[in-house]
């Protein structure tokens, strides 16, 4: 009695192939989380008129993944991020104030000035990143599962 261990031996192959490139495959799903990250960001900056320029829907961005802990625990980092210098305050909401002409776009004589807000009152935080991250956290196993099935249909 034999047996041939041809499609074995091919099956093997496949398994081996498939772990080499997974690293750089998942690594590269990463990258894509904080891309879909920073759009949907903007996205939900736009549905909720959070500014009226685009300085702070732009500033949003995403570094590239850096793996954490252990080498090779399939354990990704993403750093997702705002840092345009005003972005802190319309998250999370800040005191009204008088803002001074001479620090307006814009200003030529540095007289007068607007007022952010009414008078003793308090702006209400517009919470886009809290709301894109949550977005991406309750979204990431579809959008990750369907990369990996196809990636896993490519090797195989």
């Amino acid at each position: 009695m034999s047996v041939d261990a041809k499609q074995l031996g091919a099956w093997r192959e496949h398994i081996l192939a498939a772990a080499v490139g997974l690293p750089a495959e998942a690594a590269r799903m990463a990258n894509g989380e904080g891309r879909y990250a920073r759009e949907k960001a903007a996205a939900v900056c736009g549905q909720k008129k959070a500014v009226d320029t685009g300085r702070y829907r732009d500033g949003f961005a995403a570094a590239d993944c850096v793996t954490s802990g252990r080498a090779g625990n399939g354990m990704y980092t993403i750093r997702f991020f705002n840092d345009v210098e005003y972005a802190v305050y319309l998250e999370y909401g800040f005191r009204s104030h008088f803002v001074p002409e001479a620090y307006l776009a814009g200003s030529a004589s540095g007289k007068g000035g607007i007022f952010v807000g009414e008078k003793g009152g308090y702006v209400p935080g517009r919470f886009v990143f809290r709301e894109a991250c949550a977005d991406v956290a309750e979204t990431r196993f579809a959008r990750i599962g369907g990369q990996l099935a196809a990636y896993l249909g490519r090797v195989f």
